[in-house]
């Protein structure tokens, strides 16, 4: 009697065993037809590009403005604070001069730099330009790039100044909702064969929500070429809580490594 319960016992043991091993099994076989398990991971962060650099000459010999232009391939992420390092090198790639400096990028943006004046003691005919960023970040939910509306309006190049070789005066339209402390502004001016010949720089602080306010463009020093069109660049850095008057929200915070 004692052996046909252990035989029993045994029979039943296996049973259970085997129903358990066919379960996963099961479940297994369900879950590679599911597919693959995909994980939310962040993508990673890039560094941003140079997508041209232009020497210009600038009156006497060996002095020049350096334009870059440059793009941010992080879509989500910018920089209030962008470092840079500018090797100057003469014809036969030898280091002229070293130039530091500071910049800022919003998410996905192109947008020219302008490093003004430069002066060597030799002429330069290479400029490379690096870029160093220790924080990214992203905006918050409560404002984005296209909240803020700065516009360019009513240009005038005037060359009639009796100290100076040309004037260009026009009107910056704030259309956003925001105060802004500082918007910067470059303009480019292209030949027939859209070749910049001239650039230059400059900014307005306390720049009030719908708003105009008057900019001004000076060239003491003449430069070559006819002029074919002009542009205006306008920035502001939507990623520094002080450039804004008024606060709205806060911006998180993401760390390079």
């Amino acid at each position: 009697m004692g052996a046909v319960t252990r035989l029993l016992k045994q029979l039943i043991f296996l049973i259970i065993f085997g129903l358990f091993i066919g379960l996963v099994f099961w479940g297994l076989s369900r879950l590679g037809d599911s597919g693959p398990i995909v994980l939310n991971t962040p993508p990673p962060i890039l560094p941003l590009e140079t997508q041209d650099s232009q020497i210009i000459s600038v009156g006497a010999d060996n002095d020049y403005d350096l334009l870059f232009r440059i793009r941010n391939p992080n879509v989500r992420l910018g920089a209030s604070r962008v470092a840079y390092e500018v090797d100057l090198l003469d014809d036969r790639g030898n280091l002229v001069d070293k130039l530091t400096g500071q910049t800022y990028i919003l998410p996905g943006q192109f947008r020219f730099l302008l490093i003004s004046p430069v002066r060597t003691e030799v002429a330069i005919s290479q400029a490379r330009i690096n870029f160093q960023v220790n924080r990214w970040q992203g905006f918050s939910e409560l404002i984005a790039p296209e909240d803020i509306a700065l516009v360019p309006t009513q240009g005038n190049f005037r060359r009639d100044h009796p100290s100076l070789f040309a004037r260009y005066e026009g009107i910056l339209r704030n259309n956003s909702d925001f105060d802004l402390a500082t918007v910067d502004l470059i303009v480019l001016v292209r030949d027939s064969q859209n070749k910049i010949i001239a650039t230059n720089r400059t900014n307005l602080q306390t720049v009030q929500a719908r708003s105009n306010r008057d900019f001004t463009f000076d060239w003491a020093e003449p430069f070559s070429g006819s002029i074919e069109r002009i542009e205006i660049e306008a920035y502001t850095n939507l990623l520094e809580n002080d450039n804004f008057l008024k606060r709205y929200g806060s911006f998180e915070n993401f760390q390079a490594f």
